[in-house]
């Protein structure tokens, strides 16, 4: 009696380690994203064609204040057909925060040569991890333009 009450204790515990039980992730949080400058590279052929790529800087806020930036790339990965207006794109993004940095990935579908987002047409890209106050953190990443150019970076966080 004695041991199956241990096995099942020792049974229980591993569970609970192994589900992240009573393990929390970071506070879900929102920045605001200054407008990127863009950088480009155009491969293969003139114009835009797959693999040609963005690369970008932006300044983050939070509720105002500064607290890091945002680098990025994004690279495309398929282009419309004949008529088609989709053009999608892989985004890779790190943002470097005073307390970690974050990572998250994605695509998006950008319209025709735009490399800037629908606006107020959310994307969501997946949280891939972190550093410092981040570390192991996943999840997800809802990516807004705004009406005045700027970006709102929701990260809504699991487990």
């Amino acid at each position: 009696m004695i041991v199956r009450r241990t096995i099942s204790i020792v049974c229980l515990a591993a569970a609970a380690a192994f589900t992240g039980c009573g393990v929390s992730g970071p506070d879900d949080f929102t920045l605001i994203q200054a407008k990127p400058e863009l950088q480009g590279v155009d491969l293969g052929a003139t114009g835009t064609s797959k693999g040609d790529e963005k690369h970008f800087e932006a300044a983050v806020t939070r509720d105002g204040e500064p607290v890091g930036k945002l680098l990025g790339q994004l690279t495309v990965r398929d282009v419309p057909d004949a008529g088609g207006t989709a053009r999608v794109d892989e985004s890779d993004l790190v943002f470097r925060l005073k307390d970690g940095d974050l990572f998250a990935t994605g695509i998006a579908e950008y319209s025709g040569t735009d490399w800037r987002l629908t606006a107020q047409k959310p994307v969501r890209r997946a949280i891939l991890g972190g550093t410092g106050a981040y570390a192991g953190a996943r999840g997800e990443l809802v990516t807004t333009l705004r009406s005045d150019g700027t970006y709102e970076q929701r990260f809504s966080f699991s487990g």
